[in-house]
């Protein structure tokens, strides 16, 4: 799957060799998940949002999870590599390429006006 974004690009060979690294080591069981920043809720299969890491859609990849918030814009949501343990858990954010919340179709960068 090609990703067209340099940043999103970047994202996704960051997380992929970060998934490589964890399973290589076998320290412990990984899934790629969606979480919601703002409710917390996790993406399911049924596209919906839902409290419980079992019930959440488990994506094949990093960039298939990747790939798929940015298509669907979903704006506030994280990639998690969810472990056994969840204090493990670890949150990428996806905004890079991302609409900001306002709807204004910039990249997920701050643009500052120059006076």
């Amino acid at each position: 799957m090609a990703v067209r974004c340099p940043k999103m690009q970047e994202f996704v060979q960051v997380v992929s060799h970060a998934r490589r690294m964890t399973e290589a080591a076998g320290v412990l069981k990984m899934t790629i998940i969606l979480r919601d920043k703002l409710t917390g809720l996790y993406y399911s299969a049924t596209q919906t949002w839902c409290g419980e890491v079992v019930e959440a859609m488990v994506f094949d990849s990093l960039e298939e999870a990747a790939v798929m918030a940015h298509d669907r814009k979903l704006a506030s949501v994280e990639v998690v590599l969810h472990y056994e343990e969840p204090r493990c858990d670890l949150a990428l954010p996806i905004t890079a390429c991302l609409p900001d919340a306002r709807g204004s179709g910039t990249t997920g960068q701050n643009p500052r006006k120059v006076i």
